[in-house]
């Protein structure tokens, strides 16, 4: 039986509407309850305003509270959350607008300012934000803060008023970091509040717009100080003033790069921008469309999309993976069997794969900031590459999970050394989330391979004759954007499947190299190889001979303390097979990586070998 993702996320918030949902950047709280209210708010203004069931929208709302609240208050309403990633270069993302042709774009205020002023549009492109301008697209819009320059004249305010948006230290019965809110003197837990109330000068956190990892991840911003929306961000700074002068652009890849007066000061925050709609919150004299108390979840589709994440393809032909509502509560049912959370966790994350298991469970989810320290998690999600950066771990933390990336040796044995809790590597894809998960210590224990474990309870898998992986379940996407529906999902990885059950990865489809008529599968010998004493990390990549075809097979080796080069040669008749045996060996500093998973980037390696 099918279960509807929005509707156990609003169950669980009515269960305990005074506990603690999420804890923000800067540690800030926001109840339960203020997260059903305010995602309620959200989906019945976006519903009287029009928005049509299976429309897309433009999503870009910098990782908070109210970016969880207004996501969900989109599916809520029906429509297609069309998650937009800032890094990506304008010609690709405007290609995969142009395939999803968008209705509605849903963002902040402050994007849509610093996406359309041409200094911030150039400061912030400089820092990695290649957004658009967010008020040029043919569509309707709708947007959270107060109004700033750049937000088109008809636009829906989605807060503010009795729509008041989710904003922590503002509030009824909440006085957060900032003094008492609207409410007066209450818990220290956020609620709601007007706009005018709060606490000014709390700064936004986190760069990036919800991208294929979910809520994107940053660091911490700062706020410039002025009269009026005093450091403005989407975690709720205040509407103390009449002007917007000194509102920051932190978090959006401008850390603490101020807007100060400059052409700004003076705007009005109260009735929005000029040139609103009656009725919509737009502009001035216009009545916010949310009145009254926020009504009970509707029924909807729950095979109708809920969100498009592209994953790949080209400019010309970019292709996106749809979700459902179904399928995204299926998948995270899964994880949640394999990972029981209950009130009391503390869940730290950036991604929804582990975030809204964590809300529709009771327990907290808390989001990445300046620190760990004082938040008692007891649930840790990391990339790998993350993870090797970090120097400790809370004492709290029962389980430490690695995902989005393979997991060399070394990041698996530091991530052990640093807690007393599991270590545990997912394996999961944007078409299916989760597949399997397996321990650290399993992978260590394992042989020859990457062992990812059994298939998770509900999730089907066959071996192609080529040996590819192919996964099944409730919890696969729907499709890809503008392509026949899916059944079962090719993963492009090659596996084994052992006598216990367990997959093991071979390599990826496209890196398997071949040598000689012997097929070499890189990601079978890569884990035992970085293993090895002194050698941090270890890829294996092929260069082809124009003329015959055939691949010089090379080995690249990241050295750590006592490195000998020799005696790892020594060592390789026993971790390879004699047909795979590299052809030379390249020390390098470090292994290139991209993407926000900052997964191994093996095109990169080969001009680096080459």
């Amino acid at each position: 039986m099918s279960v509807d993702l929005v509707a156990e996320v609003l169950a669980s918030c009515a269960r305990t509407p005074r506990a603690t949902a999420i804890i923000d950047a800067k540690g800030r709280e926001v109840t339960f309850g203020a997260l059903r209210e305010r995602s309620l708010r959200v989906r019945d203004t976006l519903v009287s305003a029009g928005l049509r069931p299976g429309e897309g929208v433009l999503y870009a709302v910098r990782p908070s509270p109210e970016a969880i609240a207004v996501a969900l208050g989109v599916v809520g309403a029906g429509g297609t959350l069309i998650l937009a990633d800032p890094g990506l270069a304008p010609g690709v993302l405007e290609a995969r607008l142009r395939v999803a042709s968008p209705g509605w774009v849903v963002a902040e205020s402050l994007l849509y300012l610093v996406t359309s002023a041409r200094p911030l549009r150039g400061l912030v492109r400089r820092r990695g934000v290649l957004l658009p301008a967010l008020g040029r697209a043919a569509a309707r819009h709708a947007y959270t803060g107060p109004w700033l320059p750049g937000v088109p004249g008809r636009a829906i305010r989605l807060d503010g008023g009795h729509a008041g948006s989710l904003r922590p230290g503002a509030g009824d019965g909440g006085t957060g970091s900032g003094g008492p809110g609207a409410g007066g003197p209450g818990p220290g837990v956020a609620g709601w509040g007007a706009a005018g109330s709060g606490a000014a000068g709390s700064g936004a956190a986190g760069s990036g717009v919800a991208g294929p990892r979910g809520m994107g991840s940053g660091t911490p911003g700062s706020s410039a100080a002025g009269s009026g929306v005093a450091g403005s961000s989407a975690a709720g700074s205040s509407a103390a003033g009449s002007g917007v002068a000194g509102s920051s652009a932190a978090g959006a890849g401008v850390a603490g790069a101020g807007v100060a007066g400059s052409g700004v000061a003076g705007a009005g925050v109260g009735g929005g921008g000029p040139g609103g709609i009656p009725g919509a919150g737009g502009g001035p004299g216009g009545d916010r469309l949310a009145g009254g108390g926020a009504s009970e979840v509707r029924g909807a589709e729950l095979e109708s999309p809920a969100a498009v994440i592209f994953t790949s393809g080209t400019t010309a032909h970019p292709r996106g993976v749809v979700h459902t509502r179904a399928s995204l509560a299926a998948g995270l049912e899964i994880f949640r069997a394999r990972f029981p959370l209950q009130p009391g966790d503390v869940v730290h994350t950036d991604g929804l794969m582990l975030g809204l298991p964590a809300l529709i469970g009771g327990a907290t989810w808390s989001m990445p900031g300046a620190t760990m320290q004082g938040r008692e998690i007891t649930h840790l999600y990391q990339v790998p590459v993350e993870a090797a950066r970090l120097e400790s771990v809370p004492p709290s933390v029962r389980h430490l999970l690695l995902g989005s990336a393979p997991a060399p040796p070394a990041v698996l044995k530091k991530c052990m050394a640093m807690t007393n809790g599991q270590v545990h590597s997912i394996y999961a894809m944007t078409e299916a989330l989760p597949i399997s998960v397996a321990s650290a210590e399993e992978k260590l224990d394992y042989p020859q391979g990457d062992l990812l474990g059994p298939p998770l309870p509900g999730v089907g898998v066959r071996v192609t004759e080529e040996q590819e992986l192919i996964v099944s379940g409730p919890h696969i996407a729907r499709g890809y954007l503008g392509e026949a529906p899916l059944t079962e999902v090719p993963t492009g990885d090659l596996v084994r499947l052992d006598a216990d059950g367990n997959i093991v990865l071979l390599g990826r489809k496209k890196d398997m190299l071949l040598r000689d008529g012997f097929n070499i599968y890189p990601s079978l010998y890569e884990p035992s190889i970085a293993a090895l004493p002194g050698v941090r990390e270890a890829a294996i990549v092929g260069l082809a001979d124009p003329e015959t075809g055939d691949e010089e097979v090379v080995l690249a080796l990241v050295a750590g303390e006592g490195f000998q080069e020799g005696a790892v040669r020594r060592r390789l008749p026993d971790l390879m097979d004699a047909g795979a045996l590299p052809d030379r060996i390249v020390v390098l500093p470090e292994l290139p990586v991209s993407g926000r998973s900052q997964k191994l980037d093996r095109a990169a390696l080969r001009e680096i070998v080459n």
